[in-house]
């Protein structure tokens, strides 16, 4: 693709980065974790848009069965961080700090995933929920070695 797709490409997934962290900043148990979810989905769209690949109700379900594959294990740990902020003081600190980095996290790598993908000529019709928890893992893996050793 050229550069200016790959480029308007990162910019939505900058700009839905940022939304989705400040959507994990809501005091409300799990509403934070609904709109990040619809973040995410808004910014699959704006992808697909991006790079021509219609995006219909078929689509739109086949982004849900891949993510809802793909991302549930990460997506419970938000869960239960969003939970967190229901327990006074100490679980509104561990869900403030931790929510919008899990959340910014996700929606950066389900971003580089469906851009890679579209760049490989792909469309909703051959999403792999194996290829992308694949990804997913391999990136949490690389930005888990990345800070091995570093000390608060």
């Amino acid at each position: 693709m050229s550069k200016s797709t790959v480029a308007a490409a990162n910019k939505i997934i900058s700009n839905y980065t940022k939304a989705a962290a400040v959507a994990g900043l809501l005091p409300v148990p799990l509403l934070d974790a609904v709109l990040v979810s619809a973040t995410q989905l808004k910014m699959v769209q704006s992808l697909a848009n991006v790079y021509g690949v219609p995006f219909s109700n078929t689509g739109g379900k086949a982004v849900i069965a891949a993510l809802l594959g793909s991302v549930v294990p990460l997506s419970l740990r938000s869960s239960l961080m969003s939970l967190s902020k229901g327990v006074p003081v100490l679980g509104t600190v561990v869900g403030l700090a931790g929510m919008p980095a899990l959340s910014s996290w996700i929606t950066f790598f389900i971003g580089r995933y469906f851009v890679d993908h579209f760049e490989r000529g792909g469309t909703f019709a051959d999403l792999d929920s194996e290829e992308m928890r694949a990804y997913l893992k391999s990136a949490k893996n690389k930005t888990t070695s990345s800070y091995a050793g570093v000390k608060p």
